[in-house]
């Protein structure tokens, strides 16, 4: 936990009149750089979602072209379950 504080900048130390606890100082350019790369992490994270969304999003279609394409054909197939291209459209 001591590395972490360290390569952030933080130092904790007891301070006599905080009766509540230790204190924390924090560089104000090391919180700036932080909130960036929090920032950067979150943006990269809801790209990554966006692009997942819509992967998921066409290949539903997809399916949901072939699941409309089978039942047509379906409804109009023989007892025996054979189709004719002629029922594919």
């Amino acid at each position: 936990m001591a590395d972490a504080a360290a390569s952030t900048g933080a130092t904790a130390s007891a301070a006599a009149s905080n009766a509540d606890g230790p204190t924390v100082a924090v560089d104000v350019e090391d919180h700036a750089e932080a909130r960036e790369r929090f920032a950067g992490i979150l943006a990269k994270l809801h790209s990554l979602e966006d692009a997942v969304i819509d992967e998921i999003r066409d290949e539903l279609h997809a399916l949901g072209s072939l699941l409309h394409l089978h039942t047509a054909a379906s409804g109009q197939a023989t007892a025996t379950g054979d189709y004719k291209p002629e029922d594919l459209s």
